[in-house]
């Protein structure tokens, strides 16, 4: 499985039992888990607008970084949310694009190979790639 042999997406229940081995990244909220080594929410509410008017890449890059440094300091990430379905999908799935060159179809394809009960979150996201948001934004 490549990368994801090293990455682990879960529930906050799992990540606590995981929190020795892995550096743990919290994408829900302190609540959630306030032993996280990061708690870097994806969004501020519990709610997510099914518009696709929401700019998530700044936010996802941030945490696409902090997995990278998670494996560059203990070798093995842990990205939670409250149930592992939805929001650690969408940054693992962002993580997988930037980080392997892999487009979010592939990503997502191979998040479900490990943790076949996720939903695809990219409707959250405004834009489908990095490139995609950098030509819009160099036209406004």
């Amino acid at each position: 499985m490549g990368m994801l042999d090293k990455i682990k997406i879960c529930s906050a229940i799992e990540a606590k039992r995981l929190s020795h081995e892995y550096f743990v990244i919290n994408v829900a909220s302190v609540k959630e888990n306030p032993c996280a080594d990061v708690v870097l929410p994806l969004i501020t509410s519990n709610f997510i607008p099914m518009s696709k008017n929401i700019v998530l890449i700044p936010r996802l890059d941030i945490l696409t970084f902090t997995i990278d440094y998670g494996l560059r300091k203990k070798g093995y990430v842990c990205v939670h949310c409250t149930a592992g379905l939805e929001r650690s999908p969408l940054v693992v799935a962002w993580y997988l694009h930037i980080y392997e060159s892999v487009s979010l179809d592939e990503a997502y394809n191979m998040i479900r190979q490990i943790r076949p009960q996720v939903f695809d979150r990219r409707s959250w996201i405004k834009y489908n790639s990095v490139e995609e948001f950098l030509e819009h934004s160099s036209r406004d």
